[in-house]
This record gives structure tokens, sequence and C-alpha cells, in this order.
């Protein structure tokens, strides 16, 4: 078993009366992925935080590698927060430059390694543009070159996608696809994006309420609904009268949310010849009803509905 790179134990945070962050726990692998999601105030924000060294918790510990333990934390971890940071006067190449500088960077030819990120996260003609003349998407892609200049073992990024187009959000997700195949960057992302968390990661973190709802693989969390497979129906006001229909299979795996019923099953046989996908209004199409695989949005919702009913 290799040993973790990142090991979070215990971890509470506390804001006056409010509990941010509630006994968390966790351990990550060298070159993993964790995408954290959550409600907005789950807590993502103030755990990256706390990793990242920037602010520290009431109780509770985080430790890295034994390999990386002569360095300080910022040597360590690069953060790319959620708003983008950057001096909006200077250009791109100058801003790298003053961060490299900070961090030490020891290389032969610093201008050049400063070049080679900034072509790498697609700004090589942008060396000399100032940052405030950058769109949207190009200033998120400076702050990220900010944020790996030290060549730092763990990189965290809260919300990155927040805002992006598509094709900002792809080349955002292979950019940082190749700092964890070819370098076994440690990447820790907060994000909102489900879709893209369930492609991207190799764990996922659910949160709400301060607390760590479910911790795992993407395709082992999806398995826990009990099933691969959804037949999804919409929760209309004219379909009320088929409430107690959808009653009688109580033990059947399923969930309520967005206004949706959602039942689950291991394959797609077993849904087709289901009880409840031979009921008359659903066969006959007086229903209108979806057949698709288990997503990481069910889990998400199943999770978080269970936990918000202990409330």
């Amino acid at each position: 078993m290799k040993s973790p790179i990142l090991e979070v134990e215990s971890l509470c945070k506390q804001y006056h009366s409010t509990i941010a962050l509630n006994n968390i726990s966790f351990s990550l692998e060298k070159g993993e992925i964790l995408s954290l999601i959550g409600p907005n105030g789950a807590g993502k924000t103030s755990l990256i935080k706390i990793i990242a060294g920037i602010s520290k918790p009431n109780s509770g510990s985080v430790r890295t590698s034994a390999n990386d333990q002569a360095k300080s934390i910022w040597q360590i971890i690069g953060y790319c927060p959620q708003q983008n940071v950057f001096w909006p006067n200077l250009n791109c190449l100058e801003q790298v430059m003053i961060m490299a500088k900070m961090y030490s960077v020891q290389v032969t030819d610093i201008e050049a390694h400063c070049k080679s990120i900034l072509s790498d996260l697609g700004l090589g003609n942008k060396l000399m543009s100032k940052a405030i003349t950058l769109s949207h998407g190009m200033q998120k892609r400076l702050s990220i070159a900010l944020s790996i200049v030290h060549s730092p073992s763990i990189l965290i990024l809260d919300e990155p996608s927040a805002g992006l187009d598509p094709y900002s959000r792809r080349f955002l997700r292979d950019f940082l696809n190749k700092l964890h195949t070819e370098k076994m960057v440690t990447i820790i992302v907060s994000t909102h994006e489900l879709t893209e968390a369930d492609v991207f990661s190799t764990k996922v973190a659910i949160m709400n309420q301060g607390k760590l709802l479910k911790f795992g693989k993407a395709n082992e969390l999806k398995a826990s609904l009990g099933g691969r497979f959804v037949l999804e129906i919409p929760n209309l006001p004219e379909l009320n009268h088929l409430s107690d229909a959808f009653s009688k299979y109580k033990n059947q795996s399923s969930s309520s949310y967005n206004d949706k019923h959602v039942f689950y099953y291991e394959d797609l046989d077993s849904l087709i010849h289901s009880d409840i996908f031979k009921l008359e209004n659903i066969s006959n199409g007086e229903i209108p009803y979806t057949v698709r695989p288990v997503s990481l949005e069910d889990v998400f919702y199943s999770f978080v509905k269970e936990d918000q009913a202990d409330y």
C-alpha cells in the first residue's frame, strides 16, 4: 500500500457559532485527483484554505508526505483561489517571474521556465499583455500559472471552472490531466460541475453542513445507490394519482429530487422488466420517462438530501 502524500485528520473549524468543518478526515496518494462537491456553505472553501495553510483549524491536523517535510507548506502546495489574483497592470511574463522569485525557484533559466508555463497554458502569445486586458478565461489561466510556478506536489483550486465557457473548461481539464499524468501532481478541486467531476476525478468527496458525507471513487459511490441504470420519472402534479402505485415499490432502490422520481437498477434488462416500468401509464407513453446510466448527480442529491433530512 502506498503511503499518502496528504493526510487530513479530524479537522474542525468554527466561526463564532457556525460550524464550518465537523471532524473531517481523509487521505490522498500521490497523483490522485480529488473533487470536492457540495452545496454553497458546505465547508469546501474552509477545508481548502486549511489544507493550503491559509487558515488554521480549531482542532485536527494536515500532514504531507515525509519526502516533503524539509520544505515549507508554501513550497509543497500551489493554491488558486476562486477569485483571480494578479497584478492588473503587469504583463503575464512579469507576473510569473515575480512569483518565481518569491518562491525562490531554482532553475537554470528562470525566464525560460516562466515562458514555458505560460505557453503550456495557452498564453504564449500573451507574454507582454497586461492582465487587465485578458479575457476571463485567460485571466484564470494566468492565476493557475502563478500557482504552479514553483512546481508544487499538491495543487488546490477553488471552483476553477466557474464562469468559464465550454472551450475554456475543456482546456482547463486537459491541462490539469496533463499535470496529473506527466508530473504526478496531486490535485484538489472544489466544483459544482458534477459531470466533469465524474470523468475527471480519481476520488470524490461529498460535503454538506461541514461534514464529509461520502469519500471514494465515483464508480463506487454510484454503485452504492443500488444499481448502474436509472429510470427517471417526472414528479408532475398531473401524475399525483400514481403516487400510490410508486409507493408499492418502496423496497426498490429509489430517491426523489428536483421534482422527479429516480429508480435504480443493476442492468437494463431488469429495468425494462421491472413492475414500475410495466405500469400502463409508463409503458403506453402517457408518462414521459428517461432511462440513463446512474450519475454523480444522483449520488450528490441522494446523500445531501438524506443528510438534510436529519436537521
